[in-house]
């Protein structure tokens, strides 16, 4: 994995990521400490996009991807998670009800074992840390989402956009990738000079 990055994240965000984020890194430093567990689970989706943002986007929840699913939601619930029980199924995910934190597992590898895993950074808060997925496969992944329904996700299009524009916690885009990463993820549907010609848009 690459070197950890820190940022004041309590300036800089909303108080209820803040908070939020503070939970989960303590879950992640119990769940490392565990026999047979090599990494921390992989912030993914909407909240990885609100902190790459600089907030600017905000997500409800969080998603993880990480192999080690049972540690990480023995890990959570020991810090007061717990699985709300919602008419008809049980959910896939846990809630913390205090401060109304969502978090769920959506993966066992990163983006299903195509992204890179050594180019995810940590973000340091409070005693903690919380591993995040690179920029460019979070672009990738904004991309390919907008490409399944465009008139719909539109503001996944606009995250891509305002990702890569900042040069903000996950430092400069690494372009070659990038574009390798958008085209794998859109099936050739979109590149990198697709998403530089949005910006125009």
């Amino acid at each position: 994995m690459s070197a950890d990055k820190s940022s004041p994240i309590e300036q800089a965000y909303r108080k209820e990521f803040v908070a939020a984020l503070n939970l989960l890194a303590q879950a992640c430093e119990v769940m490392i400490k565990r026999p047979g567990v090599d990494f921390k689970p992989v912030l993914v989706g909407g909240a990885a996009a609100e902190l790459m943002s600089g907030g600017m986007f905000t997500s409800g929840d969080f998603d993880f991807v990480t192999p080690w699913q049972e540690a990480f939601e023995e890990a959570l619930i020991g810090l007061g998670f717990v699985r709300p029980i919602l008419p008809g199924h049980i959910s896939r995910g846990l809630l913390h009800p205090p401060t109304q934190t969502s978090v769920e597992v959506v993966g066992s590898r990163l983006m299903d074992g195509a992204a890179d895993g050594r180019r995810t950074f940590e973000v340091r808060i409070g005693e903690g840390a919380v591993r995040v997925i690179a920029v460019e496969d979070l672009i990738a992944d904004r991309m390919a989402q907008y490409g399944e329904s465009r008139r719909q996700r539109v503001e996944l299009l606009q995250q891509a956009k305002v990702i890569f524009q900042l040069d903000g916690l996950a430092g400069q885009v690494d372009e070659e990738y990038l574009d390798r990463r958008i085209r794998h993820e859109t099936a050739n549907e979109f590149g990198l000079e697709d998403l530089k010609r949005a910006l125009d848009d």
